[in-house]
């Protein structure tokens, strides 16, 4: 996207013009594994993984969440996602210090749905909600954001079109908080998961002018 912005000095001077060639935005990608939890093994290793989230060690149940994959898992899906302009506005008030906690800015709740309307930047939640959760890790390198959302076996049993991230949410109220991501999972089936079967859905956020 090629900007060509005017400035106009705040004491009232003479304008001028910017000229920019510059690509902005921020590109989401999605990545869906879907794992079996049918064995004593699997068992321990889902139990040890919320645990280990619980616990705030997100390095070792990365560790494991990965072993859980390799073993009993399979990628089902990748794709990219849309931020809403809603996502853009709090993340406008942050940078402008119109926020009054950090937590206001936080993407805290991770939520999936069954809806497959396609995402617009006018969304500002998911088509039909059916779960969500507190965000089980949060990480960030350089210009890269990371979240990851773990959907245990008895979470729900439902086939699935839609997920989103949500900024300053709360688990006991649907469709609460600020969508900041939102994405069609392999469509136009969905995704089914059954009461055997874990999600783990990881979410990268690359900021920058590229």
């Amino acid at each position: 996207m090629e900007l060509r912005e005017e400035y106009k000095h705040p004491d009232g001077g003479d304008s001028h013009h910017i000229d920019q060639k510059t690509k902005k935005g921020v590109k989401g990608k999605v990545k869906v594994f879907k794992s079996k939890i049918q064995t004593p093994e699997a068992q321990d290793l889902q139990d040890r993984i919320q645990e280990l989230f619980d616990e705030g060690e997100d390095e070792r149940a990365r560790e494991k969440l990965d072993e859980l994959h390799e073993k009993f898992g399979e990628l089902v899906f990748e794709g990219t996602n849309i931020v809403p302009t809603v996502g853009f506005e709090v993340l406008t008030k942050g940078l402008s210090a119109n926020l009054g906690s950090l937590a206001e800015i936080e993407v805290n709740i991770h939520a999936i749905g069954d809806d497959s309307t396609s995402p617009v930047s006018g969304d500002t939640q998911l088509g039909n909600e059916i779960f969500r959760d507190t965000v089980d890790s949060l990480t960030w390198s350089n210009d890269k954001f990371f979240a990851t959302a773990f959907y245990a076996a008895g979470d729900f049993d439902a086939t699935v079109h839609e997920h989103a991230f949500f900024i300053n949410g709360t688990t006991g109220n649907t469709n609460s908080g600020t969508l900041w991501s939102r994405v069609l999972l392999n469509q136009p089936s969905g995704i089914q998961k059954s009461g055997t079967e874990t999600l783990t859905i990881d979410y990268e956020a690359d900021i920058n002018n590229a």
